[in-house]
């Protein structure tokens, strides 16, 4: 299920890239008797990503501030109140009550902005560090202390608090550009750029491995660009490139 929706979304979120949506936002869901059919969550803006965190706890995030929840797997959905309008990337829950969304500001900077929730979503509180800029890509938060933020500049923010203090991760000292990252643990981690890059951790992102054309595990070649990773574990995971 996790990674059905998943899927589908990082599709909704690379249109939105490149355009405004038109109609309502629409998320695509499976049933296993009738295959895959629509749901169209409120208000009418193109969402970029959902987190689905277990016992029907889903959450999705797109334009303009936009949080939308839902505790029923998807059949009803409510909006959430984030104080904010700046178009949110990415959504990442460590469990159905720590959450992150994060995007750049509704200004047309793309400063970074970072959203937190602690009890679900009931209430969200900006938590950006000061004097950050550039677009934040996505979120991965493996528990409620330790998460890792991608930027489009070639940095990764990581947290081993919850978010009260942030470290900035230099993957490669020549890449600057966009960077996507997914953790299944503290330790263990991927993340991905542009010319088919695949980075890869051991140790919480202290250092990496990968990152050239070359690479064994890297089969996407020069011309396509890492835009998402899924891992369920050590061993198995999908890339999204484009």
């Amino acid at each position: 299920m996790k990674r059905a929706w998943v899927v589908f979304c990082i599709a909704v979120a690379m249109a939105a890239s490149t355009a405004v949506l038109a109609g309502p936002a629409q998320a695509l869901v499976p049933d296993g008797a009738h295959g895959w059919y629509w749901q169209m969550p409120q208000p009418s803006t193109g969402l970029n990503d959902v987190a689905f965190v277990g016992a029907g706890q889903v959450w999705a995030v797109g334009a303009g501030g936009t949080i939308q929840h839902s505790t029923d797997g998807g059949v009803t959905w409510a909006g959430q109140s984030t104080g904010s309008d700046a178009d949110l990337w990415s959504v990442s829950f460590a469990d159905d009550q720590h959450g992150w969304a994060v995007g750049g500001q509704a200004s047309g900077t793309y400063d970074g902005l970072i959203l937190v929730t602690t009890d679900g979503g009931a209430a969200w509180t900006d938590e950006t560090p000061s004097g950050l800029t550039g677009s934040l890509t996505n979120a991965s938060f493996v528990d409620a202390a330790h998460g890792w933020i991608g930027t489009a500049d070639g940095t990764l923010l990581k947290t081993s608090d919850g978010g009260a203090t942030w470290h900035i991760l230099k993957l490669a000292a020549t890449y600057k550009g966009y960077l996507t990252v997914d953790f299944v643990d503290a330790t263990h981690g991927w993340a991905g750029g542009t010319r088919g890059r695949i980075w890869k951790t051991v140790n919480g992102g202290k250092t990496w491995t990968g990152g050239s054309l070359n690479d064994s595990f890297n089969g996407l070649g020069p011309q396509s660009s890492v835009v998402q990773l899924d891992f369920v574990d050590r061993s198995d995971g999908w890339v999204l490139g484009q």
